[in-house]
C-alpha cells in the first residue's frame, strides 16, 4: 500500500496460496493502489501468475469509500488478470461463487 517491496521472495505467500487452493478462498484484485500513492493494484502481477497456476479464482473490489469509486479502474483490472493469464474472475451471490468472463462483471459483491 505504501510501495514496500521486500528484498527477497517471501516463502510464507506460496503457504498462503496454497492455504486459498486448499479451502477454496478466491483472492481479490483490489483496485485502490491504483488512486493511492503506491499507484498499483495489490496483489502483484507476480503473485496473480501464482494464484493462477494454482487454479485459485479472482475477484476484484474498488474498495470504494465513496461512490465514485465503486467499480473504478476495473478495465485496468481486467488487463492486469489478463497478463496473468486469467480469463475470468467470480463475483458472490449468497456466498456462492458465480463465474464471469471479463466484460461483465461489476464487481465481487
Amino acid at each position: 500500500n505504501f510501495g514496500f517491496r521486500p528484498t527477497r521472495e517471501i516463502p510464507e505467500m506460496d503457504e498462503v496460496l496454497l492455504a486459498c487452493q486448499r479451502y477454496g478462498v478466491s483472492l481479490e484484485l483490489n483496485t485502490a493502489g491504483w488512486r493511492r500513492p503506491v499507484g498499483e493494484a495489490y496483489p502483484s502481477l507476480d503473485i496473480l501468475m501464482r494464484a493462477r497456476n494454482l487454479g485459485l479464482s479472482v475477484c476484484v473490489g474498488s474498495d470504494a469509500h465513496r461512490p465514485e469509486d465503486v467499480g473504478r479502474d476495473f478495465e485496468k483490472a481486467e488487463d492486469l488478470l489478463g497478463r496473468a493469464g486469467f480469463t475470468s474472475v467470480v463475483r458472490f451471490t449468497k456466498r456462492q461463487k458465480i463465474p464471469v468472463v471479463f466484460r461483465e462483471y461489476t464487481s465481487c459483491g
